[in-house]
């Protein structure tokens, strides 16, 4: 009976604590994706734009094709009229293994939140902008940063080529590609595109693990005043 009551116990904190975890966890995510990033760069001349793309969540960098530099642009696999690359990091089994959010199996999920696992950088091209995407006027300095941070991102063989993984892929112009970076619950695909944002001195949030309230932070801080 004591052995019974030992256990108990023992799940009843592991699930008081789990909780716990959680309901910090969001509070973290609340709180720091309602403070803006100090940045101590002047206001400059807007020559470029940067464009968010988001799909409720998870979100993705996208850039002109044409602004890209060409070891860059050389190693992307994208339809010939291909205006626009979209870059997004995700966890490497979520990425491959889920095709549709159907699909989705809450043991690659929690493994993907809970565990530090591989991560991908997933590329596809658009042909036209589009007119869901939030858009983030740079500098020309800002730009060039977020191409860097992006070209970090990723593993590159001797030759200059951004590495591939295998030939895995949800289209004939959409390749997965090696990415140096680990998922984990504090570095998500959103923490990604917001680590962008701060590389370039470009305002955002502190720290966002969803999509939704680093959505509304760019939003506050660079959509157009009407």
């Amino acid at each position: 009976m004591a052995i019974l009551l030992y256990v108990g116990r023992g799940i009843l904190l592991l699930g008081v604590g789990l909780v716990l975890f959680i309901l910090g966890y969001l509070l973290a995510a609340y709180t720091l994706s309602s403070i803006p990033t100090r940045t101590s760069l002047r206001p400059c001349h807007v020559t470029d734009t940067v464009f968010v793309s988001d799909n409720g969540v998870h979100l993705s960098l996208a850039l002109s094709l044409r602004s890209l530099p060409d070891s860059l642009r050389r190693s992307l696999i994208l339809h010939p009229a291909t205006r626009y690359a979209v870059f997004g990091m995700g966890e490497r089994d979520f990425y491959v293994e889920v095709g549709s959010w159907e699909e989705l199996d809450w043991k690659l999920a929690l493994r993907a939140a809970l565990l530090p696992t591989p991560s991908l950088i997933r590329v596809y091209g658009r042909q036209a902008m589009d007119s869901l995407w939030l858009s983030i006027p740079v500098c020309a300095g800002q730009h060039r940063r977020i191409i860097e941070y992006i070209a970090q991102s990723l593993k590159w063989n001797a030759e200059g080529k951004a590495l591939l993984y295998g030939d895995t892929s949800y289209g004939q112009y959409d390749r997965f590609y090696q990415s140096r970076y680990t998922y984990h619950l504090w570095f998500t695909c959103n923490n990604w595109v917001n680590g962008a944002f701060k590389h370039a001195s470009i305002p955002t949030c502190r720290w966002s693990p969803f999509s939704g309230p680093l959505m509304r932070c760019l939003r506050k801080r660079h959509a157009p005043r009407l």
